[in-house]
C-alpha cells in the first residue's frame, strides 16, 4: 500500500496554474502566501524558485530530495 502526500509546493503550483487559493485559507494565509509567491514561476511541469543568490532552482518533492542527497559522513 502505498500513501501519496501532496508536494511541499502543490499550492503554490496551483495558484500559478490556476489563479485561485484555497476557500478555507485566513485573510492572514493568504497575505503570507502573496508574499512568498512573487519568487516563483511554473514552467510546465515543473515549478521554480528565483533564490536571492541569483540562482534558479527547480523545486522537488521533500521524499525525493532526502533520497537524493548526499551523506555528509
Amino acid at each position: 500500500m502505498s500513501i501519496e502526500v501532496a508536494p511541499w509546493y502543490s499550492h503554490i503550483a496551483n495558484y500559478l496554474v490556476t489563479g485561485e487559493v484555497p476557500s478555507e485559507w485566513s485573510a492572514q494565509d493568504k497575505k503570507n502566501f502573496f508574499a512568498k509567491i512573487h519568487a516563483y514561476y511554473w514552467e510546465e511541469p515543473f515549478l521554480f524558485k528565483y533564490c536571492a543568490d541569483q540562482i534558479i532552482r527547480k523545486c522537488v518533492p521533500e521524499q525525493k530530495a532526502i533520497r537524493n542527497s548526499i551523506p555528509l559522513s
